[in-house]
């Protein structure tokens, strides 16, 4: 397939980069026999091939959006995590902070009530994609929209710090106080 632009337009395929990475490194591993390895792509994108060697669980923690260290940690095998947030590329100017992630209908940073949005899924590329929609969705509409799907988990920091995990993300999370959301 392809695909062509208007003259003098372009396409930033930022947002997914690190996923599709990621999914082409774990099927290379594959395609030579990997059968257990972690992949971390940068700040916000992780892929765990298998379970590992000991076929304990990768514990991968989720970074507090407010300062430093960790909210909870996610049990993985076999399934990616990625994650967005305003806290990751932002400036502040006259004590504003404005991050990267950018809602369509104003332009703006988006500010949405979410301040981190992790998403799980076997696919990376499905995780680093939703993790920015679901962010600029807010709480509300992003668990409309999970509730509506079946490829993916999530797990919601809100500003307020409350924690909320939809039901298979919650069977993943530990080391953490969270709402449960539920189909």
């Amino acid at each position: 397939e392809s695909a062509s632009l208007p003259e003098g337009r372009k396409v930033d395929l930022g947002a997914v980069a690190k996923g599709y990475a990621a999914d082409r490194l774990a099927r290379l591993a594959r395609e030579r026999n990997i059968t257990s390895a972690l992949l971390d792509l940068g700040q916000s994108t992780i892929l765990a091939l298998g379970a590992k060697t000991d076929g304990s669980p990768w514990r991968i923690g989720i970074q507090d959006p407010q300062g430093e260290g960790y909210l909870g940690v996610l049990e993985l095998e076999g399934q990616a995590m990625g994650t967005s947030g305003g806290y990751q590329r932002y400036f502040e100017r006259d004590g504003v902070r404005y991050w990267h992630i950018m809602d369509p209908a104003t332009a703006a940073p988006a500010r949405s009530g979410l301040l981190s949005v992790t998403v799980v899924s076997p696919s990376g590329l499905t995780c680093d994609g939703l993790s920015t929609a679901l962010f600029v969705m807010g709480l509300e509409r992003a668990t409309e929209f999970w509730r509506a799907s079946s490829d993916f988990e999530a797990v919601f920091i809100t500003e307020d710090g409350t924690i909320c995990a939809t039901e298979g993300a919650a069977d993943l999370l530990t080391d953490c106080t969270f709402t449960e959301l539920k189909r």
